[in-house]
């Protein structure tokens, strides 16, 4: 059984926009990964040694919130690692 022409190209048009919701989706992802792994490496670079030795907390920039070190060695790579396999 054949298909007609006009719903052969209603065919191709659903499909080329469920790829550009899938673009659209993965696209935003992959910008918040980005933004959260450059964060991520701004408050790292903002570790001091005396901030490891004495166990002191850490204050997130952007937002008012204070997680201890050991929190955030912790928490961070699990964040890391879920958005990285959203994104797959």
């Amino acid at each position: 059984m054949r298909l007609d022409r006009s719903s052969n190209s209603k065919l191709l048009i659903e499909k080329q926009r469920i790829i550009y919701d899938s673009i659209k989706k993965n696209q935003n992802i992959i910008t918040i990964f980005i933004f959260l792994i450059v964060y991520f490496i701004f408050i790292l670079i903002d570790i001091r040694d005396e901030d490891i030795f004495f166990e002191n907390s850490i204050k997130f920039p952007l937002v008012n919130l204070k997680l201890s070190l050991t929190n955030f060695y912790l928490l961070i790579p699990f964040i890391i690692v879920f958005l990285h396999l959203s994104i797959l």
